[in-house]
């Protein structure tokens, strides 16, 4: 995975970070080892409000399956929109 030249994340249900690409590394400007263990909405959805975060939660928990787009944010504090797939 870390030849994809897309940002791929992995997390557990919960949110907590278990994967970072290489990519991941490029596009959002935080290593590997600064992420795992962190929640992903604290490190690149910082935005998001619980109501939207609830409703990926129920999708992601009732079809396994989530896909949107959302404002993400890099370390720097400068945001891009991303398409997410869950």
């Amino acid at each position: 995975l870390d030849q994809v030249r897309n940002s791929v994340v992995a997390t557990n249900l919960e949110g907590e970070i278990v994967y970072w690409n290489k990519f991941a590394e490029e596009l959002m400007y935080w290593k590997e080892s600064e992420v795992i263990g962190r929640n992903i909405r604290e490190i690149s959805l910082p935005d998001m409000n619980e109501a939207e975060a609830d409703d990926i939660s129920k999708s992601l928990q009732a079809t396994g399956y989530w896909e949107g787009e959302l404002i993400s944010k890099r370390m720097d504090g400068t945001t891009f929109p991303a398409h997410i797939v869950s």
